[in-house]
């Protein structure tokens, strides 16, 4: 898992937009929350209902 590593780096991935890199690490960033954080908890809320 990743991590940001400063506040400046954190500041450029939320607000940069018109950098394509800076995009795709947000994207993949992204990617890597869902799959980590939300997923597991969607998939146990269906398995129980």
């Amino acid at each position: 898992m990743s991590r940001v590593s400063t506040l400046g780096e954190a500041d450029k991935i939320l607000s940069d937009a018109a950098s394509p890199e800076v995009r795709a690490e947000r994207d993949r960033l992204v990617q890597e929350f869902v799959e980590d954080r939300m997923k597991p908890q969607l998939l146990q809320e269906f398995e129980t209902k």
